[in-house]
């Protein structure tokens, strides 16, 4: 499920979407992430209504709104549900990423610099496999 706003100031306008997936009530959702266009004038809103359905239409949007900002390209052989994966796995692995480097640099011992280095490596591998 998405929900799509937009959002109006001062003559500019903004897209957003928040992509929803089911939890486990019957009656409950859970945000899985939000996306956004930059901030334009009104009448050069970027999105176009493409779909001969609502999923595919709002899936449209939520490409086109993805897409709108600078971020790794979205793979068209993938549904929206693995591209939305794929990208929560990326920001993932780049917050681990970014947590063993501290480490590496804090830490004094040089076969714990090399295990940790080792292990950096590794998922950057993953990282660019992605």
């Amino acid at each position: 499920m998405t929900d799509f706003f937009l959002l109006e100031y001062e003559g500019n306008i903004q897209a957003r979407t928040a992509n929803k997936e089911a939890s486990a009530g019957a009656n409950a959702f859970k945000v899985h992430s939000y996306y956004h266009t930059d901030w334009t004038p009104e009448t050069e809103l970027p999105l176009k209504l493409e779909g001969l359905n609502t999923d595919t239409v709002y899936e449209n949007f939520v490409r086109q709104i993805r897409g709108s900002v600078e971020c790794e390209e979205w793979s068209e052989e993938l549904s929206l549900r693995e591209n939305i994966d794929r990208d929560a796995r990326r920001q993932e692995l780049q917050k681990q990423i970014d947590a063993l480097q501290t480490k590496v640099r804090r830490e004094k011992q040089l076969n714990k610099q090399v295990q940790l280095n080792t292990e950096l490596k590794k998922l950057k591998r993953e990282q660019e496999k992605l």
